[in-house]
């Protein structure tokens, strides 16, 4: 299977957008060596970040919500929403708050938390440091017992 068609499977229009702005030969959103290169640059700075939090505080992971808004009906998810009485995207919403440790490679972890008062679900994320992952999913079978 090529990339054209891999990206034609993509069911999200957001995911699909991004993926044949960047990836895609000829796509306008490829970068060019000296962006990558600074982008690489950033991701080492925010790696370092998150190591030095989570070291100079003595935790073991990193806790907030999954996401700042309760889930979506999947019929109107791609028309949009409102986030605080605001027009947000639906795509950069959803991603903000687990986005940091997907770029820099460090694992995290989403944990059903129940519904909120418009009956839908809410998760709790768990961001550990790089190489964590072990440390990580024992920390969320421990808030599964606590939690239930």
């Amino acid at each position: 299977m090529d990339l054209a068609t891999l990206a034609s499977l993509i069911a999200g229009p957001d995911v699909r957008g991004v993926f044949e702005g960047c990836i895609l030969d000829g796509a306008p959103g490829r970068v060019s060596e000296d962006v990558y290169r600074e982008c690489l640059a950033q991701r080492r700075r925010l790696r370092a970040a998150y190591a030095d939090t989570i070291a100079a505080h003595g935790l073991d992971g990193l806790a907030f919500p999954t996401t700042p808004a309760t889930a979506l009906d999947l019929a109107t998810c791609d028309q949009g929403m409102i986030l605080c009485g605001e027009d947000a995207d639906t795509f950069a919403t959803f991603i903000r708050n687990t986005g940091p440790a997907s770029v820099i490679g460090a694992p995290g972890l989403s944990i059903p938390m129940g519904v909120a008062t418009n009956g839908l679900p809410t998760g709790l994320e768990i961001d550990a440091p790089v190489g964590a992952d072990r440390e990580l999913l024992a920390l969320g079978l421990t808030i599964e017992e606590i939690c239930g």
